[in-house]
């Protein structure tokens, strides 16, 4: 699976395969919206909920660490090592 795969896919199809094979990684907050990010293969994606559109909006992320760095900052490594 690679991003271009994912985004050509239906909505349908693509929910499906966050909920049924991505990795939950975390969540953040933007004033009251709420992000939820999931990986899948070499990609991230970063899903919150369109209030206008009452449903669920994906976001792709390759390879912008910026856009990853509010997620970082939730991480802990205790336990792990």
């Amino acid at each position: 699976m690679d991003v271009l795969d994912f985004k050509m896919m239906p909505y349908e199809k693509q929910s499906k395969l966050i909920w049924d094979h991505a990795i939950f990684m975390g969540t953040r907050m933007k004033d009251t919206k709420k992000f939820d990010l999931y990986g899948i293969g070499d990609f991230f994606i970063e899903v919150s909920y369109n209030d206008d559109l009452k449903m669920l909006d994906f976001d792709v992320i390759q390879n912008d660490k910026k856009r990853l760095q509010p997620y970082t900052e939730q991480l802990s490594l205790k336990g792990l090592l």
